[in-house]
C-alpha cells in the first residue's frame, strides 16, 4: 500500500510510483534472468547482472540489447591467498600462485623452488558454486595452476553459506586447508579505507563472517591504517596506495577484474537509470507501466 506519511515536498528525490513491491529471496539466477526476459520480473534487486546464458541471448538480439546496460559496478573480483594455511603460509608459495595465474612460467618455477615446493603442491579453493561467474573463474584458476604442478581441489558452497560456514569461517578454512578463496568486494563509499580495511587489516579477522579471508596481519599494513585514523585528508589519501602495495608484496590477494555487468530492464520498467557510483539501477525511483 502507499505510504501515507510520504511528503513529496520534503522528499523530492523519490516518487511513489508503485502501490506494492514484491521481493522474492533465494531465487536462482537463471530463473531471475528468464523472468526478466519474459517480462515476468521487473528488476533483479541484486544488481550483479545476468548470467552467461542470458548475456549471450541479449548481446545477440538487437531488441534485447536495446533494453540492456553495461556499467562498471564498482566491484572487484579476486582470490584471497591465505597467509596461515600451509603451504601458502610461505610468501613464496603465494607468489608462485600469483605468477602461475599470470602465466609467467619461468618466474613461477623460481618461486616454487624458493618456497621449498619445486614440484608444486596441493591446496583447496573455496568458491560460490551457485554463481556461474565465480565458478568459471575458480575453474580457470585451477587449470592455470595445474600447468606448474599446483594441484587445486575446488570446494564449492552456496552464497548463503559462504561467509558463515565456508570461506568466512576461520575454523572451516583451517580444517579444510582452504589456501585460496574467491572474493568479490565493493567499498561502501568512495575511499581507500572502505575498500581495503575489511580485506586486509589485522583487526578485521573474525572467526565467522570473516572478510579478511587471507588472514593477513601485517604490522606494516596495520600501522598505515592506524595512521589513516588521525591523518588529514590529503595525507590519508596518500596512504591507500602504500597499503595496496604492501598487500601485494605480501601476496595476500590475487587480483582479478573490475566488474562490468550486463543489466537487463524489461520494456515496462520506467524511470530507469544507472546510479554511477554503484553501477546499479536506482531502485528508489523505479516505476512500471501498465
Amino acid at each position: 500500500m502507499l505510504n501515507p506519511d510520504w511528503n513529496p515536498a520534503t522528499d523530492p528525490n523519490a516518487k511513489q510510483l508503485n502501490s506494492r513491491i514484491t521481493l522474492n529471496l533465494n531465487v536462482n539466477q537463471t530463473v531471475i534472468d528468464n523472468g526478466l526476459l519474459a517480462g515476468e520480473i521487473d528488476v533483479d534487486a541484486q544488481g550483479a547482472g545476468v548470467g552467461s546464458t542470458a548475456q549471450a541471448r541479449i548481446l545477440s538480439s538487437p531488441a534485447d540489447k536495446a533494453d540492456a546496460d553495461n556499467p562498471l559496478n564498482g566491484f572487484a573480483r579476486f582470490f584471497y591467498l591465505n597467509t596461515k594455511v600451509a603451504p601458502l603460509d610461505n610468501a613464496h608459495c603465494r607468489q608462485a600462485v600469483e605468477y602461475a595465474a599470470d602465466k609467467t612460467a619461468i618466474q613461477t618455477r623460481q618461486q616454487l623452488a624458493m618456497c621449498g615446493q619445486p614440484a608444486g603442491f596441493s591446496t583447496n579453493l573455496a568458491y560460490r558454486d551457485d554463481n556461474s561467474q565465480e565458478t568459471a573463474a575458480a575453474t580457470a584458476l585451477k587449470s592455470a595452476l595445474a600447468r606448474v604442478g599446483i594441484k587445486v581441489t575446488l570446494k564449492g558452497a552456496s552464497t548463503d553459506a559462504y561467509y558463515t560456514s565456508s570461506a568466512g569461517s576461520t575454523a572451516y578454512v583451517h580444517s579444510h586447508d582452504i589456501g585460496i578463496a574467491a572474493g568479490v568486494w565493493q567499498g561502501d563509499w568512495s575511499d581507500g579505507f572502505a575498500f581495503l580495511d575489511d580485506l586486509s587489516a589485522g583487526n578485521a579477522i573474525n572467526s565467522v563472517g570473516n572478510t579478511n579471508i587471507s588472514e593477513l596481519n601485517d604490522s606494516a599494513v596495520n600501522d598505515l591504517f592506524d595512521q589513516s585514523a588521525t591523518a588529514p585528508s590529503a595525507t590519508r589519501t596518500a596512504l591507500w596506495p602504500q597499503i595496496d602495495e604492501q598487500v601485494m608484496k605480501d601476496a595476500a590477494i590475487l587480483p582479478g577484474i573490475y566488474v562490468k555487468t550486463v543489466l537487463y530492464r524489461p520494456p515496462n520498467l520506467t524511470n530507469v537509470y544507472v546510479q554511477a557510483y554503484y553501477g546499479m539501477y536506482n531502485y528508489a525511483v523505479l516505476g512500471v507501466s501498465s
